[in-house]
């Protein structure tokens, strides 16, 4: 299952990067970091299984489009505000993912 990820970085304080896996955060940050210039590792504040990844990921871009970096998946925002919202969103979508629909329509249909 893909999931969304908030990583963080001590050599770029202020920033987070938000974005989506297939794999594991852990194995994206690692990967990350190897591929940039950056001395220090990213490390992962937060992650979250989510079958529709890609809609949550675009809902929290979205939704920090305000502290997005120009063209990159870096916005300049707290990990708490960051979290608190991706928490949120990822609530909202299991909420309302098809299959808890029908499940909501099945428990009305016994009550």
């Amino acid at each position: 299952m893909a999931s969304v990820y908030i990583l963080v970085n001590k050599d770029m304080p202020g920033l987070i990067k938000i974005g989506r896996t297939n794999s594991t955060a852990s194995e994206r940050a690692k990967k990350l970091s190897q591929s940039t210039s950056v001395p220090s590792p990213f490390e992962v504040a937060y992650e979250t299984p989510c079958d529709q990844a890609k809609q949550l990921e675009r809902t929290m871009h979205r939704q920090l489009a305000q502290y997005r970096r120009p063209r990159r998946e870096f916005f300049e925002c707290s990990v708490e505000y960051a979290i608190s919202l991706l928490e949120h969103y990822s609530l909202d979508i299991l909420n309302n993912h098809p299959l808890n629909q029908k499940a909501k329509e099945l428990l009305n249909i016994l009550r």
